[in-house]
């Protein structure tokens, strides 16, 4: 394929440095892997701390090919590898950059898409954006062996007994993401009942998944159970607890002090002495991410060989 394709890879952003600079080294880490050069972007936000964002990125492309003429035809080709667990709100709002600025972008678009206008601008390119690292349905147990794999490690070097796990994700307004949660959730238990490295006594006990926040309101029900909720009834309030968590980047959510951190440590202040939490190292630097990266980029570049024919 020709050096002239683009290759972005995109996450939802974030004011904390620490979250630009792990979405830098992935995009690194990717660059390797695939022998492209590989550009580490947000969809918002990281722009106020340093990061840059692909809107920005686009009209920069933009105005620099176009050279003052809007209405020449650009060939700009773009691949856009999303750098999230799941599908959503986020891969939605990548298209929606691309094909506003006249950039086509094939499969489903939100309602009122650019692309469905009748004043639809100028085709100046043709983009793919490529699938997130875990999909509704799918067999691909590498996200789950992932997180498995976190929790083994804890397990071993902090030599925890006789843990509950809770798989926690950030929580979402779409029941899919919730879906996807909980699927992921059954994958990383059913992989817990099959380890075989651990001592009798070091293997969880059992295995649940939670929501660090969710919507107010009965139709948003599904975000159930919240982390703080569960960590201050029984059984967990009096045992060990491992939080297994779903997140890719160290952030305001999931770093160090974060969200979650501050959840448990509200619920060792009300809980038994019996009490224990241990968070587990997040997914994002993992070599089976890089791994699962890197065959979505594979599968989008053939995406956009197929468009360019």
């Amino acid at each position: 394929m020709s050096e002239s394709v683009l290759i972005f890879l995109v996450d939802n952003g974030s004011v904390f440095r620490p979250s630009i600079d792990n979405l830098l080294h992935v995009a690194s880490l990717l660059e390797n892997a695939i022998g492209r050069k590989v550009i580490g972007v947000s969809c918002g936000f990281s722009d106020s701390v340093g990061g840059k964002l692909l809107a920005q990125e686009l009209d920069k492309l933009l105005h620099e090919s176009i050279n003052g003429d809007s209405e020449q035809l650009i060939g700009l080709r773009i691949i856009v590898v999303p750098f999230c667990i799941s599908p959503g709100a986020v891969v939605q709002k990548m298209k929606r950059q691309l094909v506003s600025r006249g950039i086509y972008s094939p499969g489903p678009l939100i309602e009122n898409s650019s692309s469905n206008s009748s004043d639809r601008i100028k085709q100046k390119g043709i983009s793919v954006v490529g699938r997130a690292l875990y999909e509704e349905g799918s067999l691909d147990l590498r996200i789950a062996e992932i997180a498995f794999e976190r929790i083994e490690e804890l397990i071993q070097r902090e030599k925890i007994k006789n843990a509950i796990v809770i798989v926690v994700d950030h929580g979402s307004p779409q029941l899919q993401m919730a879906r996807i949660r909980n699927c992921i959730s059954g994958q990383i238990s059913m992989l817990l009942a099959k380890c075989w490295k651990l001592d009798e006594d070091l293997k969880p006990t059992s295995c649940y998944a939670a929501s660090m926040e969710r919507r107010e309101g009965k139709e948003y029900q599904f975000g159930d159970p919240l982390l703080e909720n569960l960590l201050v009834v029984e059984p967990f309030r009096s045992s060990n607890v491992i939080i297994s968590m779903l997140f890719l980047s160290p952030g305001r959510h999931a770093g160090e002090n974060g969200d979650i951190q501050q959840i448990c440590e509200q619920a060792k202040n009300q809980n038994s002495s019996s009490f224990n939490y241990y968070l587990t190292d997040l997914l994002g630097t993992h070599s089976k991410v890089i791994d699962i990266l890197k065959d979505n980029y594979l599968e989008a570049q053939q995406q956009l060989l197929q468009l360019g024919t």
